[in-house]
């Protein structure tokens, strides 16, 4: 449905077109034909599923079908179907811009890692929740660990956790400990499209 701003226009167009000659009326039809035209950009542009919107099947269905082909399949199988070996190949087939789709990943990351070190997660459940509204994402340090506890926290997996969660709070740019945690990231990381620079 177009807006209802736009209706009016269009409807005070034709009004304006039946008071005119056929001089007017030739320049009226240009102008029909450019709002049409206008309009046709809006909703193709607008129908480009970059990220999921569940308030839209045919968006949701793209991605999803993203999913289970560039991403599932790959990181389970290690088969990359044709559709998914490039970035411009994942769009012309799925209408999706995977860097969108990763970036949008890895912002909930630090949207939920800087809801924990504020304190509005208070609870694994408050957690698990957010996770299940895909408000949130699953971050490497869950609620309700105790940094004060010396012989867990002396852990190195634990404080390679911890380090992570703290760069997600305070920086949140992407590095190959984060790429772990991303689906979407190890999926085009095991494609080839992502490669991080080696450590020397």
């Amino acid at each position: 449905m177009a807006p209802d701003h736009v209706k009016a226009q269009i409807l005070a167009l034709w009004r304006w077109v039946a008071r005119q000659d056929t001089s007017q009326l030739v320049y009226a039809a240009s102008m029909i034909a450019i709002i049409v035209a206008v309009l046709f950009v809006f909703f193709t542009k607008t129908s480009l599923p970059t990220r999921l919107n569940k308030d839209n099947p045919l968006l949701l269905g793209n991605v999803e079908r993203f999913y289970k082909d560039c991403v599932d399949r790959v990181l389970r199988f290690g088969d990359v179907p044709q559709g998914c070996r490039t970035a411009k190949a994942m769009y012309q087939e799925y209408h999706v811009n995977v860097w969108d789709v990763m970036n949008e990943q890895r912002l909930r990351m630090i949207y939920t890692a800087r809801m924990i070190a504020r304190g509005d997660l208070m609870t694994e459940a408050d957690y698990q929740a957010c996770v299940a509204r895909a408000e949130c994402h699953i971050v490497p340090l869950l609620p309700g660990i105790n940094q004060n506890d010396e012989k867990r926290m002396s852990n190195p997996d634990i404080r390679a956790k911890q380090d992570l969660f703290w760069h997600l709070v305070n920086d949140g740019s992407l590095r190959p400990d984060l790429c772990e945690y991303m689906d979407v990231c190890k999926a085009l990381r095991k494609i080839g499209l992502i490669k991080f620079a080696e450590k020397g």
